[in-house]
């Protein structure tokens, strides 16, 4: 009975041998970068302030006060101004003391501050100013002789973005300003070529346009089209890095602020994290058969309570994305694959995933139990040849 158990057993391990020899898997592996040159705008406003120095106001008279603002940034922005006024004696009322606003450019929120109804453009000015004089109550009594006392302005400006308004609790028809546009989604195109070579379209730093120009609060979308033109089916993978180019302040910027999101075709979260952890490791994209094409969405954001030293950064991105796939080379009695061994420069070898490489696993595992089977079943018969 041992004998025979032992002849199928052999003949279960030639037909093991039979399947790693006939049907080899060959593992492939290629990768290829695209560059964005991640620059951060300025956000700037200047707070236009004229007035004379030393001048006198008296009860019933008025005096000439400018307050406005101007864009000195790189960014069209919206901005709101607060005004206070006070006397160096607390004893004293400011509703004694008058601010002549402007109501034609300028929107009172009821909340402390002036809304500008427009949006500046980088280097404009406001149209009108909120104010250009200041008065004082012509009943202002004698306890108001020789008293001093200031008018204080504070800027605060926004980018003139899609939602930025609703910061402030307001909306773009309170200001009678027309809503600004998202920016577009650009598309591009990766591409696995039939000879196993990653294409990108557009090309060059063209490849992912989308990221650059990224201030607080901003979100922008790149659509990108996972294209496979090889034989075979074909997993896509991505990670996102810097190429040395980002300095301290920028690398800590994408650690902390950023938020990078990676939707596949169906709106499922394939990634959301930051930029720089998902560096760390390649994240699946998904599949793309034969011949066809995938979609994902790739969102990134910076945080609106990122401070004004990040403005005015700039550094390069890297995005990595990765091919893998699995070629079968037959045996001699067959065709063997024209791309079997074809791997572009630049590849690391294995993949990590893949069915057909947990069946290899498999076969090479029921092999070695073969193999340890019989020679068990060998040294029991020699065990039992001895004790007789």
């Amino acid at each position: 009975m041992n004998k025979k158990l032992t002849k199928i057993i052999g003949l279960f391990a030639l037909l093991a041998f039979g399947l790693l020899l006939g049907g080899t898997l060959a593992y492939w592996r290629i990768e290829g970068s695209a560059a964005t040159t991640l620059a951060t705008g300025q956000l700037k406003g200047s707070l236009i302030n004229e007035y004379q120095a030393e001048s006198v106001l008296y009860p019933g008279g008025s005096l000439n006060q400018v307050i406005s603002a101007k864009n000195s940034g790189d960014l069209d922005m919206l901005l709101r101004l607060k005004v206070d006024k006070m006397w160096d004696d607390s004893q004293l009322s400011d509703e004694k003391l008058h601010i002549n606003y402007n109501s034609k450019y300028w929107m009172d929120g009821s909340d402390g501050y002036y809304y500008y109804k427009g949006i500046l453009e980088p280097g404009e000015a406001c149209e009108e100013p909120l104010c250009e004089s200041i008065s004082l109550d012509a009943d202002a009594s004698n306890e108001y002789s020789a008293k001093s006392g200031k008018i204080q302005a504070t800027l605060e400006c926004l980018q003139a973005t899609s939602d930025a308004v609703s910061t402030w609790d307001k909306t773009y028809a309170d200001l009678g300003v027309e809503e600004p546009k998202l920016r577009s989604a650009v598309p591009s195109t990766v591409t696995v070529t039939s000879d196993k070579k990653i294409e990108f379209s557009p090309s060059g730093e063209a490849a992912m346009p989308t990221f650059a120009g990224l201030t607080p609060g901003e979100t922008c979308t790149q659509v990108v089209t996972l294209k496979n033109a090889y034989s075979e089916d074909v997993g896509f993978y991505l990670s996102v890095t810097g190429d040395g180019s980002l300095d301290k302040k920028a690398a800590d910027m994408l650690s902390q602020y950023t938020t990078l999101t990676i939707l596949d075709n169906t709106g499922k979260e394939l990634y959301k994290g930051s930029a720089v952890d998902s560096a760390k490791a390649e994240f699946e994209l998904g599949k793309a058969e034969k011949g066809k094409s995938n979609t994902v969405t790739v969102m990134l954001s910076l945080d609106p309570e990122m401070g004004n030293e990040y403005q005015k950064l700039s550094g390069n991105l890297q995005w990595k994305f990765v091919a893998q796939g699995e070629d079968i080379k037959e045996d001699g009695n067959g065709a063997v694959d024209d791309n079997q061994g074809k791997v572009a420069s630049g590849t690391t070898g294995l993949p990590k995933t893949g069915d057909s490489y947990v069946m290899l696993i498999g076969v090479s595992l029921l092999l070695l139990l073969t193999i340890a089977a019989i020679l068990y079943i060998y040294y029991r018969e020699r065990k039992s040849t001895q004790t007789e």
